[in-house]
Parts: structure tokens; sequence; C-alpha cells
């Protein structure tokens, strides 16, 4: 069984479901009481639980064979708490720990990367076997701006950019090109 942190949002979402496609248990730890259907249907052990108390999720990993770390996007609490679940992993005899971490997060500028840096120092140190995953911006999370860059020509990013990006809107997707 595969422990999931944040499988209320949209990429513990996604892990939840490729892992399910996989035909592997998954206990997906979700954060507040509402319901879950999306993940109920995947017959995923659905469990309200507050990441920042390691006591209160130590419980729900008992017996599992991996903990996927994902951690909320911004949360100022990261290093604490998931340095925290590290711990309570190795004290349940979890397995292994993949965690999801952020291309570059030696990057200081950006706090929740420093956050995810500290995390992944704290897993060098854990004594656990680990993976970690360093993605970047989703392509999806664009989606909602594609249709305003096709007709300006600029493409607005939430992420550290100094200002919106020139998109040339010329030709086919695949010749379509990015400028400053």
């Amino acid at each position: 069984m595969i422990v999931v942190t944040a499988a209320g949002g949209p990429t513990g979402g996604a892990v939840v479901r490729g892992l399910w496609s996989r035909g592997l248990r998954v206990r997906a730890l979700v954060g507040g009481s509402r319901d879950h259907p999306e993940l109920t249907a995947l017959s995923a052990d659905v469990v309200a639980t507050d990441l920042t108390d390691a006591s209160a999720v130590e419980p729900a990993l008992a017996g599992a064979d991996a903990l996927y770390l994902i951690w909320p996007n911004f949360d100022p609490r990261e290093t604490a708490g998931a340095t925290a679940l590290l711990g309570a992993a190795r004290r349940a005899g979890v397995g292994r720990v993949v965690y999801h971490s952020v291309l570059r997060p030696q990057a200081r500028a950006m706090p929740h990367h420093a956050a995810k840096d500290r995390v992944e120092e704290a897993l060098d140190a854990s004594g656990l076997r680990w993976r970690v995953l360093q993605p970047c911006a989703y392509a999806d999370n664009l989606d909602g701006s594609l249709a305003e860059a096709a007709v300006s020509g600029l493409l607005r990013s939430p992420w550290g950019s100094s200002g919106p990006s020139r998109w040339s809107t010329s030709g086919t997707w695949p010749t379509r090109r990015w400028c400053s």
C-alpha cells in the first residue's frame, strides 16, 4: 500500500489515479473533512489528517510500503512538517519515500523552493530509502492563459516573471516560439 499526502489536490489526485491505474492500493491523506468522491471512486482509503501533526499522521503510515510525500504549495510549515513526517515514516517502518520537490530547490529567492531544499537535506539524514522528483511548472497550469495569449501575444505567468512574455502566434504549435 502506498500513502499519498495532499491527495485532495491536483498533483496528489493525479498520483492516486496513476497508482490506481497500475492496480496499486492507495491510502490518500487529505486536509479537512470534506468528502473526496473522486478518490473513493478509485478505491482509495481516504484519511483526513493534518500534515503538520506527525503524531496524527503516523498511524496512517502503518503498513505502508511507500510514502509519496507532497506538501501543499507555498506552506511555510513545509520544512518542519515534512521533516517530522520523515521521522514518522521511519518509525512506522515505511519502506521508501518519494518526495515531490521542485526544480532547482536551492533557489533561495523563492522561499517555498528553499523549504523543499531543506527537506531534501533531511531525507539525506533520515535513514530512509528515498527518491526525489523535481518537476518544474506543469503545462496544464497555463491552460487558462492560452486563449488570451493567442489573441494578445502575451502569456501571463504567476511564477516569478518580471512581466508577461511575448508569444509568437505565427505557425502551428510546434513552430510557436517564446521570446522576451
